[in-house]
């Protein structure tokens, strides 16, 4: 079945392999974490995570990483989250720019 889950850009498409619970992710998983270039793209990269960690697949290929990722795999959605909560403590008092255009032109 193909899904459609936005990656580095938003027509990527993932494929669950039903039949042997396997997931090709495309960019929408990345290992160790997802490549992200504007603030804004954070929240679309993880919703677009949250029904693939539901299908529960006992093997995940991520489109970047050394190796596939196993039914453990949703931990690293967990890091994302640790990853996005610390850079949003930053940006907060503005102490960093919000997006890679600002940090490009400073």
């Amino acid at each position: 079945m193909l899904l459609p889950r936005p990656g580095h850009r938003p027509d990527h498409l993932a494929v669950w392999l039903h039949n042997i619970r396997h997931l090709i992710t495309a960019d929408a998983a990345e290992s160790p974490c997802p490549y992200v270039t504007e603030a804004s793209d954070w929240p679309v990269r993880v919703d677009s995570r949250k029904p693939l960690d539901a299908l529960q697949a006992q093997g995940v290929l991520p489109a970047m990483g050394a190796q596939p990722l196993g039914p453990s795999w949703p931990g690293n959605l967990r890091s994302f989250a640790t990853i996005h909560e610390q850079c949003q403590h930053a940006i907060a008092p503005n102490t960093l720019p919000t997006d890679g255009a600002a940090r490009a032109a400073g």
